[in-house]
């Protein structure tokens, strides 16, 4: 049960590791190279910002070869963040009418793997008004917070979105492949004031299955009734 115990600590700590796709907690070593987007490099990350009348926006950026990481071979989840700079959700007027600012905007990231094919995760609707979410094919609106997927916090205004690599990307990163290309697309409702957000960073992580967190659960479990045993007897 020691052993059950300690390998249990071991999954936790192992969910907790995470590997940001740049090697650095910011999205400002990227260089832009391709697409229709006005996207500007900073200290906080990649600042895409867009006058009125923008809707659908798209750009590549390179991960440079010192950049580039070998990742945990287990990682299976992608985890990125965003940062909405402008309007702020919920913005009404006259300008916005009855619509809401942020009212159904779609965000979407694709990570390339060096000799891999590129792999595409999930686009996500965002209703800033509801702050409401539904991910692709929209075929069902969601709270955010209450789902592991899709986080948002009112007083930063940033998301945070998590998905599960594919297979193939799965593969590709086990056998030492690197990433080498992150694009960015953002559709959202053509906003009558223009936009601007910031992606902030983008990392891989190691969550364990549910099935194997439940047996350490019952591991750890098990422990604890054995202790009191001792302590009874």
């Amino acid at each position: 049960m020691t052993a059950l115990a300690v390998a249990g600590s071991l999954v936790i700590a192992g969910s907790a590791m995470a590997q940001f796709v740049t090697g650095d907690a910011t999205l400002d070593n990227l260089n832009m190279n391709a697409g229709v987007m006005t996207a500007s490099t900073g200290a906080n990350g990649i600042t895409i910002t867009e006058p009125a009348g923008f809707g659908y926006v798209w750009g590549g950026a390179d991960v440079t070869l010192a950049n580039q990481q070998v990742f945990d071979p287990a990682d299976n989840t992608v985890v990125w963040t965003y940062t909405i700079n402008s309007p702020t959700p919920g913005t009404t007027g006259p300008d916005y009418g009855s619509n809401p600012a942020w009212t159904w905007s779609g965000i979407t990231i694709l990570l390339a793997a060096n000799g891999g094919s590129d792999q595409r995760y999930p686009a996500s609707g965002y209703d800033g008004y509801n702050l409401t979410y539904a991910a692709a094919p929209f075929n069902g609106q969601n709270v955010a917070n209450t789902d592991k997927g899709y986080s948002y916090n009112p007083i930063t205004q940033t998301v945070t979105q998590t998905a599960a690599l594919d297979a193939t990307t799965i593969t590709a990163l086990q056998s030492g492949q690197t990433i080498t290309t992150v694009q960015f697309s953002i559709d959202p409702t053509t906003l009558p004031d223009g936009y601007s957000l910031t992606f902030d960073s983008i990392r891989l992580e190691n969550v364990p299955e549910p099935a194997t967190l439940a047996l350490v659960g019952l591991g750890v479990t098990g422990l604890l009734i054995a202790r009191r045993r001792v302590k009874a007897s």
